[in-house]
Order: structure tokens, then sequence, then C-alpha cells
């Protein structure tokens, strides 16, 4: 019997990243970004990774500003937030973002990667960080 997963989605106008927990929902690691052509798209994507990958939830990046205010893009999330629920039955959990993307760049710089690979990972990389945070809670409780 497989053991379910959990996604993370940093959704953002351009790219969204993606990142998946382990079987035992203990370690987020990042897959590719998927390009947003628009909902219809990335929400197909979405529900393939989501089959093959028994997730039972999605922890979806809140991008909230650092003060904790209302940011351009949170309707944007907010109406993606609610296309996922009714389209994918799944739960779908909002997590704060805020400062994943400075440490998404940090990483990069620290592991070296190249400019030209930055931009796309750096949404990945973004969803991975605030999934580890969430599992990281997740399991905490669970102890």
């Amino acid at each position: 019997m497989q053991k379910t997963r959990i996604l993370g989605i940093d959704f953002g106008l351009k790219r969204v990243g993606v990142a998946i927990s382990d079987s035992d929902c203990k370690i987020a690691l990042p897959r590719d970004p998927i390009e947003n052509n628009g909902y219809d798209g990335v929400l197909e994507k979405i529900a393939s990774i989501c089959d093959e990958n028994s997730i039972k939830a999605i922890v979806l990046g809140y991008p909230v500003g650092f003060k904790g205010e209302r940011t351009n893009i949170i309707e944007k999330v907010d109406d993606f937030c609610a296309r996922l629920k009714d389209e994918l039955n799944i739960a779908v959990i909002l997590e704060d973002e805020r400062y994943t993307t400075v440490q998404a760049h940090k990483y990069m710089n620290d592991a070296g990667i190249r400019k030209s690979r930055k931009q796309g990972l750096k949404d990945s990389i973004s969803a991975t960080i605030f999934l580890q945070v969430y599992l990281d809670k997740l399991n905490a409780e669970l102890n």
C-alpha cells in the first residue's frame, strides 16, 4: 500500500513552484515548476501530480506582506485556492510564505546555482521551504 504525501504549491503569475513530501511526510523535496498559462492548465498538471503521488493535502503558500498586510497577489491566490478545493477535492492548507523567496535565493547562491537556472528553480525551492516548515510543525504535533 502506497503511503500518502503532501504537496506544496507556490502560486505565481508566471510560474507555480511545486514541492512534494516524502511518503513519511517528514522531508520536502522540490519538483519542476509549472508554467502558468492559465488556471486550467495548472490545475490539470497539479491534478496529475496528486493522482500519481497519492497526495492527501496541499499546502499553498500565502503571500502576506512582511508586516502581515495583504499583498497585490492575495486575491489571485484566494481564487486559485478556491479552484483547487472545488476541482480536486483535496484539503488545502494556507501557509505563510514570508521570506521564502529570500531564503531560496540564499540557498541557490550558497549552492552555486547558475543565474540562468535560478529563476525557474526559485519558485519550487520557495515551495519546498514552506512545505518543510509545515511538515516540521505537523510532526512536532504528532510527537
